[in-house]
Parts: C-alpha cells; structure tokens; sequence
C-alpha cells in the first residue's frame, strides 16, 4: 500500500496466494482480495490485519467489487458464474447464474440497486442487486474485461476489445462507442462523470469525453522492452530504442546520456556510418532522422501506412531503408528527406533490412522469402527461399560475399552473387532466431534466439563457439562496436547486455533503462506473453509464455472481427517459462467446433491473475 500523495510504501499485505483482484470498500477501511487458490480474504486497510476468509465458492476469481453500503461484496467467477457475499459474517448470499463463459468483472451502480458483470460471453448482464434477479442482456461484440458506472449511475461503459461501448443504465440502449486502435481492458469515470479513461494494450491512457465520445487527449506510458541497440561508429556510445523512448548510453561506464521520447514508440534505431545523425523508426508509420549530439529532430521521413520494423544506413550515408508491415521496403535520401524507391513485396509483413558493404545491394527479410533489390534501380535481383518459417533478421559478411538469415529455428548462410545456399546452422528445436550481427573482422557471426540466448559461430568451421545466457526473454538485437571487442544485446526483458568477447567469457555488464526492470540476470521478473510459433502457421502453432506467480492461464483466440473462434483453458499453473512444445499452449487451427478455421490474421489474448496481453498470428494455406 502506497500513500496516494507522495508515494510513499506504507505497508505491504501478505496473502496466502497471488493478489490477482483487488477492491477497496467505499468506506475505505476494508480490501478484499482474490488469493489465487478460490478464496477471498478481506483486510483491514489500516492496520493490514487479516479479518476474514470467504471461501466455499469453488472458482477462481477475475474481479472483486463492494457494494456502496459495504454490506456486500460481488466476486466475478471462472466458473461463469457471480457470487454475492456478506462482508460482515462471510457467508455467500447467493450464485448467479445465466452468462455462458467466464465472467470478467462487476461493478454496483452508485445507489447499490443494480450489479452489472461482463463475461467472455459478449454480454453485459444486469441484475437486480438485492434479489439477484436477471433485468437485461446488452449484447456486445467481443469480450466484456471491465464494466463501469458512470457516478450518477445513468451511463455504464463496458471496455470489449478495440471499443467502450456507454450504455443508458437503465434502458439498456446504446448511447455511443468509443474507438480503440488497442484493445482496452480497463476502462473507469473520473470523479464529476464528464470524462472517461481506458487503458489499452498500446501501455496509453485515452481520456474521452463523456457526453460527446470525443478524444481529448492520450497520455504515453512507459515500454519495459528494448527492441533494437546500434553502437556509434566511434563505439562510445551504444543506442537503445524502446516502445517509450530511445536512449543513448555510455558504453564504458552504462550511464545515460541522454533520451528522445515524445513520439509514438521504436523498434528499431540505426547511427549514421559517419556518426552525425540517428535514423529512429516509429510504430506510427514514421522515421524520424535525429543529430546524434543534440537530439534535435532534422527529418521526419512519412509514406508507410503500416508500423516500421527495422531501418538501415547505406555505408556511406546518403541512403536510409526502411522496411514497414505494409509490405514494401522504402528508400529515402538522408539529406533531402524524399523517397528514392519504394520496394512492394508480394508477401506478409517484413522484418528486417540489410546493406551489403559496398552499398549497392539491399537485403530485405518478410515472412516468406528473403529478397535482394538493386539499390540504384530499385529492381529486385532476386528471392531466396529455404526457411519453412518467417524470416526475422538478415545480414551481410563484412566483405559482402556472404549473407546470413535467421528464421524458424535455423541460420541460413547464402552466397551473395549466386543465391545459393552454403550452409544451414540449427537452433534447438522451437527457438526462432531472432536477430543477427556479424563481427567487424567477419570471424565471427552472432546469433539472438527466442530462448534468450546469445550464440557466436566461427565462420571459418561453422562451429559454435559460445553461448551467452543472460536475457531472461528473447533476444531481439545485436550490434558489434567498431573495435569487435564488445557485443550489445537487447531483450524483451527491457535491459541491454554488453559482453566482453576476447575470451568468451559470456560476462555480460548490464545497461538498464529507467525502473531497473531486471536486477537478477535469469529470474523470471514478469509474466510475459511471447509471439506463437511457426507464424504464418498451417495447420498448428504454439503459444510461448512465461508467468511470474502462479496463476490461473486463458487463451482466447479472435478472428479479425473481434470474434471468438478458440478458448484455450491452461487451467492452474505455477511459475515458470513455457516455451518448449511439451509445454506451451497449443492450437490446433480448428474452432470451437472443431471445424478449420480460414486463412487470414487472428488475434490472440492471453489472461493469467491480472496480467492481459494481445497479440497477432497469420495462418497461410
């Protein structure tokens, strides 16, 4: 517990399980919380002293609220049910019945006269709080994860995938819908009614307001993990770009030096070979081109139409390339800002995008093929394909003769001026390789897998030299200094590793970005959902995830309409990574009917205690 005003910890309350609901009481002197064994226990806010245990319910719990008197508390159930509880004695006053999947969240109106919950059902169900009488049904178009008075009690909102829906409370008419370009799953009023706010899986806040549905501002939140790290070509200075923020350290002493935020998110960041400017792409469609002393912004490269993942500098400067979602691959001039070329690829989303040495071939990596263009012409040389998975990264030997891929558990070596393949270098099965660098001599080429780990491969015998653990989740880039003697790796665990290399050592000094969000090297610090694989998938994919805490584990999978076509029921799980086919959740591309579902972009959420999560997979057949 934390004082609201200067955030000072006050105490801190132990359970006899994870905390995975929790509710104050309007009064303020009780908290009830859900103990991830089926029980709820209620506190006294003050002292923190146990008071009473609420069991008997034989369900896991997804929301806790009280009713405005104290008097009663209503817990919403996996079981689909809704248990009413007297927070005095204990007891259960009586079970709800009528939703038909699990029941995500309650809330009492102001006056206490009317419970509503949202269920998984896509439904919001009203009921009479006193008889526990069903009073109506408001049919909703995805899940229902948070319902909300308004504080007179005349508007619910319920938050149900990309849209708040606001209902008249007492008609059940629908007053307006809110647009979300993220999945919303927290949605509440502010203390007068006039403004809305949701929380969406974009980490923002959007205020709306109320009367009129209009947008009045977003608020940015912070992105623990750090997508991509560059080394300055002087190797004094590593850059490191997050969802929030690109930072720029000091690569002997891991100090910051210096941060560029105020802009929607980065996965990929790049220094000029001459040192002089930062090429920073954006998940809003943009590139923006900064100088790397004052961050002063000097481009703002815009045409994509679909989020940028990854950005390149042509050897000698004058060319930035771009590679975006929206299937094409963009040349600009670094100087004027204009675009040179624009590369359309007849495949699914691309990852990643290379310069060979000399600056005269352009290597680009989507989901099916690896593909290289002419720089000058803009006409592509030729496809590659090997990989039965997608490609992730791509890069080219120092003296251009070699290209190496990484993809669906393997490393493909290709030569350049032939397109064929010369080697294929296996990763344990189920880890896709994620990123790759090699060294500035060419004597060593580095690999990031989704297992966290950092392999060097001898590029004279092909061997394995090293492997380097210390990421707790995926590696996601790699960058050499100038001088080889040192390796940046960055994660999804949100820090950034240097590793001293002349003797493999795997002695990783570790550059955090603000928070400290990993301070044990191998701990697992956060429930964390982690992108499916093989993806494109036909007929079958996997799930990877890892959890923190013990917790109960949901899979819902959505087709792009917002509706269900799969419920995957993990059931209790404890702590721990599961990532491996023996463990992680498993689709067999079938719905709920065990009929084949079609080729196209689905969604995935995954639920466990109060951590929810959204990603997409693409099934190709």
């Amino acid at each position: 517990m934390w004082d609201a005003a200067t955030g000072k910890h006050l105490q801190t309350i132990k359970g006899s399980g994870a905390a995975n609901s929790l509710a104050y009481s309007p009064d303020g002197r009780t908290i009830a919380s859900e103990t991830g064994n089926r029980d709820i226990e209620l506190w006294d806010a003050e002292t923190g002293r146990h008071l009473r245990t609420l069991n008997g319910y034989g369900s896991w719990v997804n929301g806790l609220a009280f009713s405005p008197d104290n008097g009663i508390i209503a817990s919403a159930g996996a079981d689909r049910t809704i248990g009413l509880w007297d927070a005095d004695t204990g007891d259960l006053i009586s079970t709800l019945e009528g939703h038909t999947a699990y029941v995500y969240s309650v809330a009492f109106s102001p006056d206490g006269s009317i419970l509503a919950s949202g269920s998984n059902d896509k439904t919001v169900r009203l009921w009479d709080a006193s008889t526990g009488q069903h009073l109506r049904t408001l049919s909703a178009s995805g899940s229902v994860d948070t319902v909300a008075f308004s504080p007179d009690g005349s508007i619910l909102a319920s938050a149900e995938g990309q849209v708040v829906r606001l209902w008249n409370s007492a008609t059940g008419e629908e007053l307006r819908s809110l647009n979300e370009s993220y999945w919303c799953d927290t949605v509440t009023f502010s203390p007068d009614g006039r403004t809305i706010a949701g929380l969406s899986h974009d980490q923002t806040v959007r205020l709306w307001d109320t009367e009129s549905g209009k947008l009045l501002r977003t608020i940015t939140g912070h992105y623990p993990q750090v997508h991509s790290v560059a080394f300055s070509p002087d190797g004094g200075t590593v850059a490191s770009a997050s969802g929030d923020a690109v930072r720029l350290w000091d690569s002997e002493t891991g100090e910051l030096r210096r941060s560029f935020g105020n802009f929607y998110g980065s996965s990929s960041v790049a220094y000029s070979p001459d040192g002089e400017t930062i090429a920073i792409e954006s998940w809003g469609n943009t590139v923006r081109v900064r100088d790397a002393d004052t961050g002063e912004e000097q481009l703002k490269l815009e045409g994509h139409t679909a989020p940028i993942k990854d950005v390149a500098f042509s050897p000698d400067s004058s060319i930035i390339a771009s590679a975006s979602w929206d299937n094409t691959v963009r040349l600009w001039d670094a100087d004027a800002g204009n675009a040179r070329h624009t590369l359309t690829v007849d495949m699914h989303d691309l990852n990643s995008v290379a310069f060979s040495p000399d600056g005269g071939t352009l290597a680009s990596a989507g989901w099916e093929a690896l593909i290289l263009w002419d720089v000058d012409t803009g006409e592509q040389l030729r496809k590659l394909h090997e990989h039965k998975g997608p490609f992730y990264s791509v890069a080219f030997s120092p003296g251009g003769s070699t290209l190496a891929s990484g993809g669906g558990g393997t490393i493909l070596l290709w030569n350049v001026d032939k397109g064929e393949l010369l080697r294929t270098l296996n990763i344990p099965i189920g880890y896709s390789v994620n990123s790759l660098a090699f060294s500035p001599d060419g004597r060593t080429l580095a690999s990031g897998g989704f297992d966290g780990t950092v392999r060097l491969w001898d590029t004279d015998s092909w061997e394995l030299l090293a492997s380097l653990q210390g990421h707790s989740l995926w590696v996601h880039s790699l960058a050499f200094s100038p001088d080889g003697g040192t390796l940046a790796s960055s994660g999804y665990d949100g820090i950034v590793l240097l590793w001293e290399l002349d003797a493999y050592t795997g002695i990783g000094v570790g550059v955090e970005p603000l928070g400290n969000f990993l301070t044990t090297l191998g701990d697992i610090k956060r429930t964390v959902l982690l992108q499916n694989y093989p993806n494109p998938f036909n007929p079958e994919t996997w799930i990877p995830y890892q959890l923190a805490n013990d917790a109960l584990v949901t899979l819902n999978i959505y087709d792009q309409s917002g509706q269900i076509v799969r419920t995957l029921d993990m059931g209790r799980q404890k702590s721990g990574v599961y990532r491996d086919k023996t463990n992680a959740a498993y689709w067999d591309g079938r719905n709920q009917n065990g009929e084949r579902v079609t080729s196209g972009t689905y969604f995935y959420q995954f639920r466990a205690g109060d951590y929810n999560a959204l990603r997409r997979m693409v099934i190709v057949k």
